[in-house]
């Protein structure tokens, strides 16, 4: 046993006199550092795709579905068919609040072209069946007049007033159907620019629902509070 001061063997030596057994010599690097703090350590698997705080859920987590009953008149109607479309067009008949789904607004549209082909159909056929027929003598007298038979007089009276009013509940339809894609219903103004006005409206009302246009609903609701309609 040799003294402090004694002498020491090699390994000794190479130890050094403060060394633990095991722990790596003096100028020997160490382990590699780790990741600085409050950095999120990755594990080799794929990050996950969560939203910030406080941020709203993608829109796929709400959907329009599609429902074979009328989910209200305060709501809109996805999955509506055409009679029930256009029946719901005069039932809400000067409603500019709340929303109309695309199925509400063509449907409607095209229960707007089928009348009118009908009245200029009987049009067609109370002038050509209706009108008393000129008399030679009065044609060469140019005396023949034109003047237009009851029946027909009767038929574009009727046209004239259905034309007359559907206008309001178009313009109705026209602002809901804005509202469910999310803008509002001034952007019918559009209709007034020259040329390109219609068609901008025309891509608006072809457009998709958005959530956003809860706000229009009666009451306002946020996007995403909203159900989703339907079964």
């Amino acid at each position: 046993m040799s003294g402090v001061g004694g002498p020491q063997s090699p390994g000794q030596a190479a130890q050094g006199p403060y060394q633990y057994p095991g722990a790596p010599g003096y100028g020997t690097p160490g382990p590699a550092p780790g990741p600085a703090y409050g950095t999120p350590a990755s594990y080799g698997g794929p990050t996950y795709g969560q939203p910030a705080y406080g941020a709203p859920p993608p829109a796929m987590h709400w959907q329009p579905v599609p429902s074979e009953t009328d989910p209200g008149l305060d709501k809109p109607w996805y999955g509506i068919g055409f009679l029930p479309a256009y029946a719901r067009f005069w039932k809400k008949y000067a409603t500019f609040s709340g929303r109309a789904s695309r199925g509400e607004y063509w449907w409607a549209q095209l229960g707007h072209i089928v009348v009118s082909m009908v009245f200029y159909a009987l049009l067609v056929v109370t002038l050509f069946t209706t009108q008393a027929p000129c008399t030679q003598a009065e044609i060469d007298a140019y005396q023949c007049t034109s003047d237009i038979s009851p029946a027909s007089a009767g038929v574009l009276v009727a046209l004239i007033g259905y034309v007359v009013a559907m206008l309001i509940p178009g313009l109705a339809i026209s602002w809901r159907r804005l509202h469910d894609t999310g803008r509002s219903g001034v952007y019918y103004l559009l209709s007034f620019i020259p040329y390109v006005g219609s068609f901008i409206l025309l891509i608006m009302f072809a457009g998709k629902t958005s959530p956003d246009g809860a706000r229009y609903d009666d009451p306002p609701r946020a996007p995403y509070d909203q159900p989703s309609y339907g079964p």
